[in-house]
């Protein structure tokens, strides 16, 4: 994990900060192990970029959207997000497509 980032040499010698690396580098340790073991990978040369699109396309037939609203939000499938629009009135259709261009351009 901490490959090349020089830890023979500290940049500070105080305790507060040595520890601070320490908790840091072991807190990193944990998480980068849970992804490992989340994305079914034994080490990080089993997960690139190649093999995620791979899994990706064909385990997510159907991804899902997270919609914001103020201080609420909403996950759905993109199928049902798409159900939702269609059963809107066309102005209400044409109002969020104002929006969509906004958003993407």
């Amino acid at each position: 994990m901490k490959c090349f980032q020089g830890l023979e040499k500290l940049p500070s010698k105080k305790l507060v900060h040595v520890v601070f690396r320490i908790i840091m580098g072991t807190i990193a340790y944990n998480l980068f192990n849970l992804f490992l073991n989340s994305e079914k990978c034994s080490t990080l040369e089993d997960y690139t970029l190649k093999t995620h699109r791979q899994r990706r396309r064909s385990s997510e037939r159907n991804p899902e959207i997270i919609i914001y609203t103020g201080d609420t939000y909403a996950i759905l499938n993109n199928l049902d997000f798409l159900d939702i629009i269609l059963t809107l009135k066309k102005s209400t259709q044409m109002k969020l497509r104002k929006i969509f261009k906004e958003l993407t351009s």
